[in-house]
């Protein structure tokens, strides 16, 4: 499996664990003023925390929730477990699973997973950019 089909992979079961929370109760509290964020940000954080530390050990990991290191990285992976915290605490469509790969400063992939639709969105250097496996291109 490519580098790129990994992280489409883990991104895709990352959004299992999201659609699980979508209708279950969830347990809010407040990371700042607005900011909400539930144990189901906490559990997918963690989720791609680990897979994608083994699967991309020579990458800085920075997770939404939880990074509190610099930024100047060389090699990182940043990680929002659910882009759009209050449309899902609030049971509205329009969240994602997002992860992004940047290396010496540039953006080099991105993978958005909508796990209500089943969507998976892939852009990559040299790859273009792909909607469930199928290149998509702008009119």
């Amino acid at each position: 499996m490519s580098p790129l089909d990994t992280l489409v992979h883990i991104a895709l079961e990352a959004g299992k664990i999201v659609r699980e929370g979508y209708r279950s109760r969830k347990e809010i509290r407040h990371k700042g003023r607005v900011d909400l964020v539930t144990q189901y940000d906490v559990a997918t954080e963690r989720f791609l925390l680990k897979t994608l530390g083994e699967a991309f050990p020579g990458h800085t990991l920075v997770g939404e929730e939880s990074y509190r290191g610099d930024f100047d990285l060389e090699r990182a992976i940043y990680i929002d477990p659910i882009d759009g915290t209050t449309d899902f605490v609030y049971g509205h469509p329009g969240f994602s699973v997002s992860i992004g790969v940047e290396v010496d400063g540039t953006p080099v992939a991105g993978v958005v997973v909508d796990p209500l639709l089943d969507d998976e969105f892939c852009a990559a250097v040299g790859h273009g950019t792909t909607r469930n496996g199928r290149q998509v291109r702008v009119n």
